[in-house]
């Protein structure tokens, strides 16, 4: 049935399969990325089996500093915002690090506070939205090059729907964003923003 329970798993800790804080999570179909506050990224398969540990761990340790928002492309790249540093991290489905882009600052590729983060996963380009606090939403390809800006804030362009501005709605950051199917003949696909619960469409 729709919204029947399936599954849990967790506990509080530091351990595999433990959490401090879970904040996002995302899945691939036969894996599940889990972000924590104590700067991890816990993956497990839809059994609740822990697989593998990425993030603050090998060469990469200690260079988070407040992971959120996670999103995983068709290949199992993870997409991770790291707030503390302004910034997004691409990891590979074994944990390497891919990418890095972002920084604090109010041109294009930077971000005031790095927000929410979403992959089009139905793009062969596979192109990366993530929202800010000065109300804008930046794309990206998936390897970090800007590619265009919706929303206040300068080297933005026209938007199809106005993004909100947190600044005057009082929101903050959105907080968690999607990207689904093309819904009309002239979008692609459509953004769904949770903070306004409505689909904002982008071309």
């Amino acid at each position: 049935w729709l919204g029947s329970f399936i599954k849990e798993w967790g506990s509080h800790g530091g351990g595999r399969g433990q959490f401090d804080t879970p904040l996002g999570i995302a899945s691939t179909g036969d894996k599940v990325y889990v972000t924590d506050t104590n700067d991890r990224i816990q993956v497990f398969d839809v059994q609740g089996r822990f697989v593998r540990e990425m993030g603050n761990t090998g060469a990469f340790r200690k260079r988070l500093r407040g992971i959120g928002a996670i999103a995983v492309d068709p290949d199992g790249n993870a997409y991770v915002v790291d707030r503390g540093n302004s910034r997004v991290v691409k990891f590979s489905p074994w944990g390497g690090v891919l990418a890095e882009w972002g920084g604090k600052g109010e041109g294009p590729g930077r971000f005031r506070a790095i927000g929410a983060i979403a992959v089009d996963r139905w793009r062969r380009e596979g192109r990366v939205y993530v929202t800010d606090f000065s109300g804008g939403l930046q794309v990206f390809d998936g390897n970090g090059s800007f590619l265009a800006r919706w929303g206040p804030g300068p080297g933005s362009v026209p938007q199809l729907i106005p993004l909100p501005n947190p600044r005057r709605s009082g929101k903050g950051p959105t907080s968690s964003l999607a990207i689904v199917p093309r819904m009309t003949s002239d979008t692609r696909a459509a953004l769904c923003d949770s903070s306004l619960l409505r689909p904002i469409a982008i071309a």
